[in-house]
């Protein structure tokens, strides 16, 4: 068995459609075997259920993206079980950037009030509203806001969680709408530019928070998102890594050209982010040791 490691948007449900083949093998995304047994808890408890869940067919098995924090003792006893441990990473950058777009809708309706962990997905495949159109339409409040938090973190939330009650209010009594419509009220301006700061401290935190745990592992085990997209002969070496066994017959390769999409592409790095957002994150990098370890894996931070 494997265990690939990610904080997501490094395209693992395209990487598990791949890794499925019928009669042949199996990749778990996320909670899928945990809505076969809801009672696992733990990563051990998870693969220990896979190996008896799988003992009848007897596939190739693996997962991917799944909701258990691992330490040491965890992958000691892992490693016990026999089982194979992957870190999957992305530009921080540019994950960070997919991130915000995808959980942006969640994040202007929630205001402060949105759950930070694991916090609920709605469909934003028809959203209006643009991670990049808000930089660009409210980058100047963005930065004087961004400040405020820096001077005072109890003044700054007191004044986003007031802001997001007026909003909720206003939403439903004049039935507002996400689009751009909003740029051009200068409340409702402000409103956003505290939401698109909320998140990107969210995003950044998550992926830096991931990163820094992939320092301290098998350098090894590290994929890296941008390789194995670009051709099927890289999937093909990185599926040999999970188990040998693997070849271009028995991987869904009929998915292969059916790709991430926006997941897949740069989001112009840094070049629409307000000047508070580089600096913010580019100490935070500096502060947990990180700019070595990306410039070895040949990302550029800037």
């Amino acid at each position: 068995m494997y265990l690939i490691l990610t904080n997501g948007h490094s395209a693992t449900r395209w990487i598990t459609k791949i890794l499925s083949k019928d009669k042949f093998s199996k990749c778990y995304h996320s909670d899928s075997l945990l809505k076969i047994n809801p009672k696992i808890k733990d990563i051990i408890s998870y693969h220990k259920f896979l190996k008896e869940h799988n003992s009848i067919e007897k596939l190739i098995v693996g997962s991917i993206h799944i909701p258990f924090n691992l330490n040491d003792h965890f992958l000691e006893e892992l490693n016990k079980l026999e089982i194979k441990t992957f870190w999957l990473i992305r530009n921080p950058i540019d994950k960070i950037n997919s991130m915000m777009q995808f959980y942006l809708e969640k994040f202007v309706l929630s205001g402060f009030f949105v759950k930070k962990k694991n916090p609920l997905i709605i469909d934003n495949k028809n959203s209006k509203i643009f991670v990049d159109k808000i930089f660009n339409e409210c980058k100047e409040q963005i930065n004087i806001n961004f400040e405020k938090y820096h001077n005072s973190k109890n003044k700054y939330y007191l004044s986003y969680a007031i802001d997001s009650l007026k909003f909720k209010i206003n939403k439903k009594i004049f039935n507002l709408e996400l689009n751009e419509i909003l740029f051009k009220d200068k409340n409702y301006k402000q409103y956003i530019s505290k939401v698109i700061i909320n998140l990107f401290l969210f995003t950044s935190g998550s992926c830096l928070r991931f990163d820094e745990q992939v320092v301290n592992f098998d350098q090894n085990r590290i994929i890296l998102f941008e390789e194995i997209i670009q051709s099927k002969e890289n999937f093909l070496n990185f599926a040999k890594l999970l188990n040998d066994k693997f070849d271009s017959k028995n991987l869904n390769f009929d998915e292969f050209f059916i790709k991430i999409g926006k997941n897949a592409n740069s989001y112009e790095k840094t070049s629409f982010w307000p000047e508070t957002f580089k600096e913010h994150l580019f100490k935070k990098i500096k502060d947990k040791n990180l700019y070595s370890f990306y410039a070895k894996m040949k990302y550029e931070i800037n």
